[in-house]
């Protein structure tokens, strides 16, 4: 498995306003990732895949909750053993592009076995395991997405170990194994994944995705694993152990990116500030208040943790706190009152990060298809806003989790190296207007 490459590191989460229209970037594929050889980046193209509010709401507990693992031989999967609960409630730098429909959901590719056989991963900051789909698998939704072989790569080697989720009704399993996988066109040797053998449960069958890549700490994996990024750092295969994710907004275009190696500026406005991870579990700072219309509520007592979680669409928080806020913002499901709607702000060292109804508020249409309601038009049928309760436990918790609604409107970098005089002086980042 591996030891910890991040603990002798100072660890940053880097905040900046993203750019607010559509960047022109050129990509040759959506499915390859490119080298900006003008800034050094590694870009790996995001998509983004079209959820309904069913559907969402199962993603959600699938990723949220706690991951089972058998600690000794390899066990069957179909049986009822007992299982050990980890508690989860610029010169040449890779991008990853990234797809994103009906702003719900990003998707980006990873290679395993070989550079040719490419997956649609969500990149999770807030898991640490890998998932990736495998032919050893029978059930409907392995069969209806690319499979892994293992027979077809020489490099893979069984571990020993299984590893299996439940969420609800439904259930993910599958057997611990290692191979190459290459990031954003960076191979990384011997990397621990988990093969996916048994999927319960719709979300499987309808998912437009073929696995998951855990970014947050070891911590957090099964079995003292090496999260991929962490095998990147391990295995200097980076200049600067950073990555930043850039959600574009705009339906139908294909510049959202996990960028590799640092930051793309032409993708900020204004100042980059850094923040002091506080938690080598999830990716976690501390903010001083949560504002409502400008008025602090006092739900951070004295402090609130806010984890950056790229695997989850919408914002949450503890139930009673949540409570609190939603009764003081109340969206109309007519979406009658957006005007009267006030900001949502996190203010975090000297800073304030402001969220406005358009931003919080998501617009389902008549096929149960979410879109945030500054993007949604005439087609929406219901207004909601984009949030739900999460008791995360602790030591990690209680916190607020900033999801793709957040995300989406500030570049988010997560930076293994305490940033330099020099780069602090570089911090005003230009607009690409």
């Amino acid at each position: 498995m591996g030891n910890n490459p991040r603990m002798k590191l100072q660890i940053f989460l880097v905040l900046a306003l993203c750019v607010t229209f559509a960047v022109s970037v050129n990509l040759r594929k959506s499915e390859e990732s490119l080298q900006n050889k003008k800034s050094g980046l590694i870009v790996i193209p995001l998509k983004r895949i079209e959820t309904t509010v069913t559907d969402r709401q199962q993603l959600f507990d699938f990723i949220t909750k706690s991951q089972r693992y058998v600690t000794d031989e390899l066990a069957d999967l179909d049986s009822d053993d007992e299982y050990t609960s980890t508690a989860v409630s610029s010169a040449s730098l890779p991008h990853i592009g990234l797809h994103n429909f009906k702003n719900t959901q990003y998707t980006g590719e990873i290679a395993v076995g070989s550079a040719e056989n490419r997956f649609s991963v969500i990149f999770d900051t807030g898991s640490a395991n890998m998932w990736i789909n495998s032919a050893e698998c029978p059930d409907r939704g392995c069969k209806l997405h690319h499979q892994y072989d293992p027979a077809k790569s020489s490099s893979f080697k069984r571990v020993g170990f299984n590893l299996e989720v439940q969420f609800g009704t439904g259930q993910l399993a599958g057997e611990i194994a290692s191979d190459n996988v290459w990031f954003g066109g960076v191979n990384i040797a011997n990397q621990d994944f988990s093969m996916i053998k048994k999927e319960v449960g719709e979300v499987f069958v309808q998912a437009k995705f073929d696995g998951i890549v855990g970014l947050a700490f070891p911590q957090m994996a099964a079995y003292d694993m090496n999260p991929v990024f962490d095998n990147v750092m391990k295995q200097s295969l980076l200049q600067n152990n950073v990555f930043s994710f850039y959600y574009d907004r705009n339906e139908g275009q294909a510049t959202s990116q996990l960028i590799l190696g640092g930051v793309d500026e032409s993708l900020v406005q204004g100042e980059v500030k850094y923040y002091p991870v506080i938690d080598q579990y999830y990716w976690t700072i501390e903010a001083d208040k949560i504002m409502i219309g400008g008025k602090d509520l006092g739900l951070c007592k004295p402090k609130c943790r806010l984890i950056a979680d790229t695997g989850t669409s919408l914002m949450t928080g503890p139930t009673g706190d949540l409570t609190s806020l939603l009764d003081q913002i109340n969206p109309d499901d007519t979406c009658s009152n957006m005007n009267q709607l006030p900001d949502i702000s996190f203010d975090i060292g000297s800073d304030r990060y402001t969220l406005n109804p358009g931003d919080y508020v998501m617009a389902v249409n008549k096929d149960g298809v979410e879109s945030p309601y500054a993007k949604a038009g005439s087609k929406m049928s219901s207004c909601a806003a984009a949030f739900m309760p999460l008791d995360i436990p602790e030591p990690q918790g209680p916190a607020w989790i900033l999801g793709d609604i957040f995300l989406s409107k500030y570049y988010t970098c997560l930076l293994y190296t305490s940033p330099s005089p020099r780069d602090r002086q570089k911090s005003r980042m230009p607009s690409s207007a």
